[in-house]
């Protein structure tokens, strides 16, 4: 009886408090998952295997089975790796669902912001170089060196769009479901499909006002993206320091990854700044 028990308190933390000191108040009607921070789901998911973990390694799964089932020796192991977990399937399950509810309309907002700070450096039309070894050019645009050191062009963009695809990646591996982190794959991809969408329709708006400067620097921006993406998408599947910790896609997971879209939506970016230019 305790785990379903403990699984509801889990979830439930903290949430009711208010309820319980003010005895005879209505509890609130929203649900505790909608109410919960969205990486706080998968934070949760993952410390309740982990913990189910420790206790397999610690020989308690067998014992919490035996007191499950009233002293009843035979118990399968089934049983016992249940009688471990603070969060059933179901409610495992349905957290992951929320977060990824949730993350889908975080990340609308993400993006708008994104792009909107994005349009603020396109619009600006001081293209004076400051001076080049410090990197001072124009509001918002800054000098990198390329492989081959040639100088760069680039804003923010990539940072601020593979800070928040990083961020969730991680989080997700470190649930240690392959199948969390591929559908986290999927999602990020539509996040950077839905950038490249904004940036796209922008470029198309504002044409007349754009600086030769800020062209160069979206194209570098866009080849410095695509090749971001592809490091992760490496990442997910290598093992060791290569790989994000947690866990990997499998081959199976990578072969059912259809996300060529992704780099495909950055090629037609640079493709219009051409056409612009």
């Amino acid at each position: 009886r305790f785990r379903p028990r403990c699984a509801s308190l889990l979830v439930r933390h903290g949430l009711d408090r208010a309820h319980l000191q003010h005895p005879g108040a209505e509890p609130p009607s929203t649900s505790a998952t909608e109410r919960l921070n969205p990486s706080l789901m998968l934070r949760l998911v993952t410390w309740a295997n982990r913990y189910a973990e420790r206790l397999e390694v610690l020989g308690a799964t067998a014992a919490a089975a035996a007191g499950c089932g009233g002293g009843d020796s035979g118990g399968s192991d089934d049983d016992a790796s249940a009688a471990a977990r603070l969060l059933t399937a179901e409610a495992q399950q349905s957290l992951i669902t929320c977060f990824l509810h949730a993350t889908r309309q975080l990340k609308s907002q993400w993006a708008a912001n994104i792009v909107f700070v994005e349009q603020q450096v396109m619009l600006q039309r001081n293209e004076r170089i400051g001076d080049a070894q410090r990197g001072s050019l124009a509001t918002g645009v800054e000098l990198h060196r390329g492989a081959d050191g040639r100088p760069l062009y680039m804003t923010e963009l990539p940072s601020d769009l593979f800070r928040i695809v990083h961020e969730q990646v991680t989080l997700a591996a470190s649930t240690a479901i392959p199948e969390v982190l591929f559908a986290v794959i999927l999602a990020e991809a539509d996040f950077l499909t839905e950038v490249q969408a904004g940036l796209l329709a922008k470029l198309r708006q504002q044409w007349r006002r754009l600086g030769f400067l800020y062209l160069c620097a979206l194209s570098n921006n866009c080849k410095r993206c695509s090749t971001l993406w592809d490091e992760l998408l490496e990442a997910t599947a290598a093992e060791g320091r290569r790989g994000f910790d947690g866990c990997r896609l499998s081959a199976e997971l990578r072969a059912a990854l259809h996300v060529d879209f992704v780099r495909e939506g950055f090629d037609n970016l640079i493709r219009a700044v051409e056409q612009l230019a």
